[in-house]
């Protein structure tokens, strides 16, 4: 079993290599950025612990409070899960049963994700999960923060190492310092 989802990856891996060839001339190459003008926001998490959804909900209560526009796409990492009471509005959940072979989403909403342009797109994922890495890469949003990874640092603006301390709170409150930088 092992093997066969390491050979997924592998697939999921080279796709999105392939990918990021044909992304070299579009890469994003933000001049000017500040939080105070985005509007939009999306974040992008590994939802298969009940305390990263939690952290998840204060941070889209805190952006709202902001008076930002913000939606979360979770990735469950098994093949089923307990529902979880969350505002659809704000929340997207899938799981493992909601993924091709090679880990591409097969939602109904994940094409209308790629072609909507946001300003933010937040790759909180230090796993480094294949669907959550293709809805990265495939976003259009006009400035993009993730977990220092080798795929992020491609089409990143911004990574943030979290190589000492992969916690969900850890790169939550190093974005939130360095947007602020961004800022002043």
């Amino acid at each position: 079993m092992q093997a066969l989802l390491n050979f997924r990856n592998f697939i999921a891996n080279y796709k999105l290599q392939l990918f990021f060839k044909t992304l070299s001339s579009r890469i994003n190459h933000v001049q000017n950025f500040s939080i105070k003008n985005v509007r939009t926001i999306i974040v992008l998490f590994d939802a298969t612990l009940v305390a990263d959804v939690e952290l998840i909900k204060k941070l889209i209560d805190y952006y709202t409070q902001e008076g930002k526009v913000i939606k979360a796409i979770g990735y469950i990492n098994q093949k089923e899960f307990e529902p979880i009471l969350l505002p659809k509005s704000s929340f997207e959940l899938f799981c493992l049963r909601e993924v091709n072979f090679d880990f591409t989403p097969k939602t109904n909403w994940h094409t209308q994700f790629v072609n909507y342009n946001y300003d933010l797109i937040i790759n909180t994922d230090a796993n480094n999960l294949a669907p959550l890495n293709y809805l990265y890469a495939h976003s259009t949003a006009k400035f993009k923060l993730g977990v220092e990874t080798n795929n992020n640092k491609l089409i990143s603006n911004i990574t943030i190492d979290c190589s000492t301390d992969k916690s969900l709170k850890y790169f939550l409150r190093h974005t939130d310092h360095y947007l602020k930088l961004i800022n002043n």
